[in-house]
């Protein structure tokens, strides 16, 4: 889930990104996500958030 939010962030197109960030948030509050990978995870969520 991780991959394609990224992947919509770099789509270019200000939906795609949207829906990128929507799915790393989600994921984030998510039992899906394991431990040890929330910390980058919420770093790529921040990153693309501090870019826009």
């Amino acid at each position: 889930m991780a991959r394609w939010a990224v992947d919509q962030v770099i789509a270019g197109d200000e939906a795609s990104m949207d829906a990128g960030v929507v799915a790393l948030r989600s994921l984030l509050r998510s039992e899906l996500l394991q431990p040890e990978d929330y910390d980058l995870v919420a770093a790529l969520t921040a990153a693309i958030e501090g870019g826009r």
